[in-house]
């Protein structure tokens, strides 16, 4: 550490001695503040007389505007909603100077704004009547965006894969737009300069490592939208969609095989499709995929964390052979629409072996069909992985090292009844018990524990199976459904 002379220092903080003149020795010197005025005291650590010091502070500010008020040095350095009031008054000037609005209609604009919190005053503008592209086009000046307008007629006018991807509908629901590939950005087209969420959840929808934002008209997205729409997706290229699903990407695994003469189902667009559906579910993590018809669309959702989201909407005509193609990987009748079916899928995808569940229902627009992802990854886990608190764990415990007893497990869809209960029988499954479930169906087979999948056709249902059951001195029993 540097050596200081001591003189110095206390110069350097307007100390001296008390006697210019004084030529004592140092270490005998007395000093003194120079001048009090000017240098600040010490912080009053007690907070005495605060209040009289901001009085003194506001009123020496009052009679000198030019001096720093005390309360400045407490203001953030950035706000965005004040970057945005900004970005709104830039907009609007611009507009006043280009002629398209007058300065009457920018007071009313900006005075609706102010008394309407989260309102922009492109929209206010807007909804007034001028013309959408002059405002849209004002508002990319002030936040420094690009301003481009989509031509509906031209193919190469937007991302028609990544959009998609998105869903149609979710692009209307939230006005976004995706419009081209530069290298490995997406462009992305919306209505709001400060859409950075929905952008970072386009980015995670279509897995682009970076998106370029772009503002474009609300009327232009709709436009694209209905267009498509009307003309049920013709200009949806499946085959390009496509290009990265092989057919033998999943593998399905029968029991019995079922010949089927349906050519549609069986020709190689609908079963890589079918197996882009099932991908996608697996890697966004879906618990349930649900194909809806309607009368001029067909919608492919998916259940993320108990949550619905429309992920894809494939063309109307192919409704048919999508679901004839699920019935043929399920072994179930694809004559037979009039009545509900149930069946099972056994795939291998990207390695991983699954279950699906199928049940299709007769639809006043046509059958429905929903496939259930049973991942037996999902459901092998031990009793502290489940996510309990550690009170509640203990509890638990307790409970099913009970000699007798019942425990009810229930809850809504995809909140985990499943993997909770498996998780209890493989904790109870000792070589001292005998544990024995009836299921519909049997989710995930474990060893060493007697498994009773119902069959309502042949009258072995949930009443009956318990009788048997009961009849067999078990010691632990699990009942699917009440």
């Amino acid at each position: 550490m540097g050596k200081f002379d001591l003189d110095d220092v206390l110069k350097d903080l307007n100390f001296g001695p008390e006697d210019d003149d004084q030529t004592d020795a140092p270490g005998n010197r007395m000093f003194k503040r120079k001048d009090p005025a000017e240098t600040p005291r010490p912080p009053d650590l007690n907070f005495d007389g605060l209040g009289r010091e901001i009085e003194r502070e506001i009123a020496a500010s009052k009679a000198d505007p030019a001096r720093v008020k005390p309360t400045d040095a407490l203001q953030p350095m950035f706000s965005p909603d004040e970057e945005g009031e900004q970005n709104q008054d830039d907009a609007g000037q611009l507009l006043l100077s280009r002629g398209v609005i007058n300065a009457e209609a920018l007071e009313s604009a900006l005075r609706v704004v102010k008394q309407t919190p989260g309102k922009r005053i492109a929209e206010v503008l807007i909804e007034s009547g001028v013309d959408e592209a002059a405002v849209q086009q004002a508002v990319a000046h002030a936040a420094r965006l690009p301003f481009e307008r989509i031509d509906s007629s031209a193919k190469d006018a937007y991302d028609l894969k990544a959009m998609h991807r998105l869903g149609p509908e979710w692009c209307k629901t939230n006005l976004a737009m995706p419009l081209r590939r530069e290298g490995s950005r997406l462009v992305v087209g919306t209505t709001n300069p400060d859409d950075v969420f929905l952008l970072d959840d386009i980015k995670r929808r279509v897995g682009v490592p970076s998106i370029k934002h772009v503002l474009v008209t609300a009327y232009d997205i709709r436009g694209v939208i209905e267009l498509l729409t009307e003309n049920e997706a013709e200009e949806y290229n499946v085959t390009d969609l496509l290009t990265d699903v092989e057919e033998d990407d999943i593998e399905v695994v029968k029991d019995n095989q079922q010949e089927a003469d349906i050519e549609d189902a069986e020709s190689s667009p609908v079963v890589k499709y079918v197996n882009h559906i099932i991908q996608t579910a697996l890697k966004e993590g879906a618990s349930d995929i649900h194909i809806e018809p309607d009368e001029k669309t067909l919608k492919v959702r998916f259940r993320i964390d108990g949550v619905l989201f429309e992920m894809m909407n494939p063309p109307r005509k192919m409704h048919a052979a999508l679901t004839s193609r699920i019935k043929i990987m399920a072994n179930l009748d694809i004559a037979e629409r009039r009545l509900p079916q149930d069946g099972r899928i056994r795939v291998t995808v990207l390695g991983r072996k699954l279950d699906l569940r199928v049940s299709t229902v007769p639809t006043a627009k046509g059958e429905k069909t929903v496939m259930r992802i049973l991942d037996n990854r999902s459901i092998s886990v031990t009793l502290d992985e489940l996510g309990f608190g550690e009170d509640t764990l203990t509890i638990w415990k307790n409970q099913i090292q009970a000699p007798h007893g019942i425990i009810l497990v229930t809850g809504p869809t995809g909140c985990g009844k499943s993997s909770t209960l498996y998780t209890f029988l493989r904790e109870l499954n000792t070589k001292d018990r005998r544990i024995v479930t009836i299921e519909d169906p049997v989710e995930n087979k474990l060893d060493g524990v007697v498994q009773i999948a119902v069959k309502p056709e042949i009258n072995l249902t949930f009443a009956a199976g318990l009788r048997s059951i009961l009849r067999g001195d078990p010691n632990v029993i699990m009942v699917g459904e009440m």
